[in-house]
């Protein structure tokens, strides 16, 4: 039997992240396909991932393996961390350079040392890592004959403007840097990475596609994320239905997701209270039953900055909803044909306001462009993707036997 092992070195335990999900159903489709799959992270939190994990995975959470990650060492780094912000800045600037970060350090340290300990212990044929971060603890951590894939769950752009040398260095020895999107290929490979390969995320295939011809009371515009100002930027949802909210009186905006950015929910809540529209503006936090939400909308609104491959964007587009968003987001640009499935827009607020109401007052086309963007998902079902996986992973191994 094959042995793959996944990891993921960010937030995994509780924590309902869509490349957490991504990895809890390569974990389980792959257990399902007869190979033996190990999943690894170093997470402070004791518990098992959100999502459902088969019971054949091997979850390890690495801070609870040998001693006890936190501990008085780990005290003094967190100390060490506060005293540098105090007499710094919080973002730990001194004369121009930028000081190490003690726990951080500490942390990518006891990483490497648990982590050599389970691959010398499980001898896998290929390691999947999920980002150039956790590619560069495998290798620091393996013996490097060990093959490594690495995943590139963000803009390959700011995966590679963010990176440090070291990081570079790490996937420049990856067998393969698996990217989401087409356009990201060229981005990657400009950058001087050759082994390059596009395999986008499944998306699940909707059999109960949403029927938008249903005669309502009310009707919803959805989204689902965190609310957050830099990413998902949910404020400018907020803004463009506030301009043309008393133009559909029953017309209402229904926001899902995390609500722990709290000075910026703060502002959010002092906007729709302000413009009086507390009982048409409605921040849910998260939710356990998206596609039960997602029956229950008309339109999909996406205000992201960026994106890798946005799960909830196609999970709404395969049960046919418009959807709208940004031209200059990464992969949204991709997944939205303007004009087709839904539409794209130029950033700001007026824009997307002007593209809601469009949407709000044609349900012709409501209908048209939702069943475009259940058709444009067909090509992400899931045997084409997990299949085009196994075809990788089966010649990364064959090449290492040889």
């Amino acid at each position: 039997m094959k042995k793959i092992m996944l990891i993921d070195e960010v937030k995994v335990v509780n924590y309902a992240g869509g490349i957490e999900r991504v990895m809890c159903n390569f974990a389980n489709e792959f257990v399902k396909r007869g190979y033996d799959v190990s999943f690894v992270c170093l997470d402070t939190e004791e518990g098992k991932p959100l999502y459902f994990l088969d019971n054949s995975v091997k979850f390890i959470n690495l801070a609870f393996l040998g001693e006890e990650y936190i501990n008085i060492k780990y005290y003094l780094k967190k100390l060490g961390k506060e005293l540098l912000r105090i007499f710094c800045d919080n973002k730990m600037m001194f004369l121009g350079r930028k000081l190490a970060d003690p726990k951080k350090e500490y942390f990518i340290s006891e990483f490497i040392k648990r982590l050599k300990i389970q691959i010398e212990s499980i001898e896998p044929d290929v390691i999947i890592c999920v980002s150039a971060d956790s590619t560069y603890f495998a290798y620091e951590a393996s013996n490097k004959k060990i093959p490594i894939i690495t995943m590139c769950h963000i803009d390959s752009k700011r995966m590679i403007d963010n990176m440090e040398e070291a990081h570079r260095e790490a996937l420049l020895r990856s067998k393969y840097i698996q990217v989401l999107m087409p356009s990201y290929m060229a981005v990657v490979k400009k950058a001087g990475f050759k082994n390059v390969v596009c395999i986008p995320n499944v998306v699940e295939q909707m059999n109960n596609k949403i029927n938008l011809y249903k005669e309502k009371d009310s009707y919803n515009i959805i989204t689902v994320g965190r609310v957050e100002r830099e990413q998902k930027r949910t404020h400018l949802l907020v803004e463009a239905f506030i301009k043309v909210a008393d133009k559909f009186p029953n017309w209402n905006v229904e926001i899902y997701g995390d609500l722990k950015q709290s000075s910026y929910i703060k502002m959010i809540k002092k906007m729709i209270k302000i413009k009086k529209m507390e009982n048409r503006i409605h921040l849910n936090g998260v939710t356990k039953h998206v596609k039960k939400r997602l029956q229950e909308a008309d339109i999909f609104a996406f205000p992201s900055a960026y994106e890798g491959f946005s799960l909830a964007l196609t999970e709404a587009m395969s049960i046919g909803l418009p959807a709208i968003g940004y031209k200059n987001c990464s992969s949204v640009n991709d997944l939205i044909i303007d004009g087709i499935n839904g539409f794209l827009c130029e950033d700001g607020v007026d824009s997307f306001s002007e593209k809601l109401a469009i949407l709000m007052e044609n349900e012709e086309l409501r209908i048209n462009m939702g069943e475009s963007a259940y058709r444009s998902m067909k090509s992400f079902a899931p045997k084409e993707i997990w299949d085009k996986w196994e075809n990788l992973i089966k010649k990364v191994i064959a090449d290492k036997e040889m």
